[in-house]
């Protein structure tokens, strides 16, 4: 088994707390019928609310959500056919 370089291994856990993040809108959306606020992700992925504002960047720039500037709760999933 190869090492992994720190770089590498930082992208890689990186990737998988946005995959959970982004698993985590898709559920509340599902049960509540409406988009969780920050402090909802927050509090369901036990991180802090700028932490996952670096998240929501990076699923947005992934293009996996879209949110609406200034609006609370308007996080979206674009593609529903993306199931974790």
């Amino acid at each position: 088994m190869t090492k992994m370089l720190p770089k590498q291994k930082r992208r890689g856990e990186r990737d998988e707390t946005a995959r959970r993040i982004y698993a985590y809108i898709q559920v509340y959306l599902d049960d509540n019928h409406h988009a969780p606020s920050m402090r909802d992700i927050a509090e369901g992925c036990y991180m802090s609310r700028s932490g996952i504002l670096r998240y929501l960047d990076l699923l947005e720039a992934w293009g996996w959500i879209t949110r609406e500037p200034g609006i609370p709760r308007s996080i979206s999933i674009t593609n529903t056919q993306r199931r974790l």
